[in-house]
């Protein structure tokens, strides 16, 4: 029995705890038109975009906006449906003809774990790193831990899509992503991205 007390301390000690939420939120746009889709999920946000956005009618793809891991869900969503309720595109639809920040505002106010933040993404592209698409990074605390690169702005770990902001915090174990500079914690060919960023600079 000591030896499984063991081997369990030194699993959760060497993967680290995070803490497990019952489903996300997100706020989705498309450039094919001004209206916001608020909706949720039990599944990955990312799988949830990618299904919305193979669906017959629509032109262009969806683009996650902002999305955060919350428990109650269903309930949240209901309340921002409500919410916004009077700006609905049609009644029983989940589009809404409001402006992004509205909706980020709201949901920004819920408690959770942030995903995806594009208000807060666009203080740099991996492009303007020299990192490709496809590319992988490596968490500087924990080499082990390793995410791809899904577009100028996000990465992809374990099949949820993320801003490297939210990755980060969910690996640093924080509850927000507020104060980290994600840049310090993420390496791409043995170099930290903050300090090609910062080479970058110098050019």
């Amino acid at each position: 029995m000591r030896a499984i007390a063991l081997f369990i301390l030194l699993f959760v000690s060497q993967e680290g705890f995070t803490k497990e939420y019952e489903g996300a939120i997100y706020i989705l746009t498309n450039k094919g038109n001004t209206y916001l889709k608020i909706g949720m999920t039990s599944r990955t946000v990312e799988e949830r975009r990618k299904e919305l956005s193979s669906a017959t009618g629509v032109p262009y793809p969806f683009q996650i906006y902002f999305a955060k891991k919350v428990d109650n869900y269903k309930e949240l969503e209901k309340e921002l449906h409500d919410k916004f309720d009077k700006f609905r595109v049609a009644s029983g639809k989940e589009f809404f003809d409001i402006a992004p920040e509205s909706a980020y505002k709201a949901l920004n106010e819920v408690e959770g774990l942030i995903i995806v933040d594009k208000e807060r993404r666009s203080n740099f592209t991996f492009l303007e790193l020299g990192i490709e698409i496809g590319a992988e990074l490596k968490f500087s605390e924990d080499k082990r831990r390793v995410a791809k690169v899904l577009d100028d702005n996000l990465v992809m770990y374990k099949k949820e899509a993320y801003s490297l902001s939210g990755l980060t915090a969910l690996l640093l174990e924080k509850t927000s992503s507020s104060g980290i500079k994600a840049l310090d914690y993420w390496v791409y060919k043995d170099e930290l991205l903050s300090d090609i960023r910062e080479e970058q600079g110098k050019k």
